[in-house]
């Protein structure tokens, strides 16, 4: 979890902060519900929350949903996670936005 207060936070600094994550392979616990509420925005597309999951999943990561602590991404192609870039990450958001793609991030309840 990156803390730092709100003056200082940014959606650059919240990348970065993501891709060294994505660099060193660590893994990443969902803090908050997969829902469309927390993922998808009218404006930009998606949320911060979604444009981190758009990134993991970019990035060799693969969702464990039913872990002791919550649902966890881990990394599973630890090439294409040291492959990562920003330039790849703007590609990859830019992509999902005119496709829609954000949404398949979001948790479907088992029906």
């Amino acid at each position: 979890m990156l803390k730092v207060d709100d003056h200082d936070w940014s959606p650059a600094l919240n990348d970065s902060w993501l891709m060294g994550g994505i660099h060193a392979r660590f893994d990443f616990y969902v803090a908050s519900p997969r829902t469309e509420q927390n993922i998808l925005d009218p404006t930009y597309a998606a949320t911060v929350t979604g444009r981190e999951l758009l990134g993991l999943t970019t990035f060799g990561y693969t969702l464990h949903p039913n872990t002791r602590l919550g649902e966890v991404y881990v990394c599973t192609d630890q090439a294409c996670a040291l492959r990562a870039s920003f330039v790849a990450y703007q590609k990859a958001f830019d992509s999902a936005k005119s496709s829609g793609g954000f949404s398949k991030l979001v948790k479907r309840d088992a029906s």
